[in-house]
């Protein structure tokens, strides 16, 4: 089963895959592998993208979003908001990570204006701080 969510993983983090391509993977890691793959490994894949899923930016890019993460060479990010959606971003634009810089700002800004943290308020609009520069 693992290997199946690799191979997946790998597929849509081509340089040439579209952000709807990177959100369907998100949908199938929010849905829990829609029985394609075992619940137990998509809760790994999703500490492993929160924890470390945008390299040396993964701990800043979690405290300020709550989000997991996954960004590609390519520009492309695909988050999870555990039980409800993923999203799919692309930026050629990268920061000193690695990662795509409009990618990166972008779901910080949502995350802050929907209550996406998963240690946040939810369903509540948590942008009084909003997400910093």
């Amino acid at each position: 089963m693992m290997c199946r969510l690799l191979w997946i993983f790998i597929h849509v983090s081509a340089p040439s895959r579209l952000p709807a391509d990177l959100a369907r993977f998100g949908l199938l890691l929010a849905r829990q592998g829609e029985q394609l793959v075992s619940p137990l490994h998509v809760t790994t894949v999703l500490s492993l993208m929160f924890t470390c899923g945008l390299y040396n930016g993964s701990g800043a890019f979690a405290t300020r979003s709550g989000v997991a993460a996954k960004s590609g060479v390519g520009g492309g990010i695909v988050a999870v908001v555990p039980g409800q959606f993923g999203i799919g971003t692309f930026g050629p634009a990268l920061d000193r990570n690695g990662n795509s810089i409009g990618g990166l700002r972008l779901l910080e800004i949502l995350s802050a204006e929907f209550g996406w943290h998963i240690f946040g308020p939810r369903g509540e609009q948590t942008r009084q701080q909003g997400p910093s520069a």
